[in-house]
């Protein structure tokens, strides 16, 4: 398993994988079909902007998980930049072997790099009765003093 930048030639399999994402989470259950021309144009620009960082896993035939992130701020927290993770998907059969973690942890690598100071990302969940819960998780990386709003 090879770790790396995505590729333009990526963007037909992160197509994919993003789908799979869909099914499997709280996405699946919005009444909406992805728009595969904006996918698509979205997947570019990202993997030509430094403003994001979309990461692949791939085996000797596929890719098997990606993350894709940038390093935002809050509207009414200007001074705290931090990283948000907007997609990440690991493929069933691929699971538990650390892959999400390896994703994660580059990732956030990348954003502290960038200016973070923290990081949100969404940790889905089957909710009671009504499909999918995702909620949202903070992370607080080093020293921080209070930031004034």
């Amino acid at each position: 398993m090879m770790l790396r930048e995505a590729l333009p030639t990526d963007i037909p399999q992160l197509w994919v994988l993003l789908n799979a994402l869909r099914e499997e989470t709280v996405w699946g259950t919005l009444p909406f079909e992805p728009n595969y021309e904006h996918g698509m144009a979205l997947f570019v620009e990202r993997i030509a902007s430094n403003a994001h960082c979309l990461l692949v896993v791939e085996d000797d035939v596929q890719l098997v998980g990606f993350i894709g992130g940038s390093v935002d701020t809050h509207p009414f927290i200007p001074d705290f930049p931090y990283l948000m993770e907007w997609a990440m998907y690991v493929l069933p059969e691929c699971r538990n072997r650390k892959i999400g973690n390896a994703l994660w942890e580059s990732l956030k690598s990348w954003g502290q790099q960038h200016g973070a100071r923290g990081a949100a990302y969404g940790k889905p969940r089957k909710g009671v009765g009504h499909g999918w819960i995702e909620t949202v998780h903070w992370e607080l990386w080093g020293a921080h003093d209070r930031v004034a709003v």
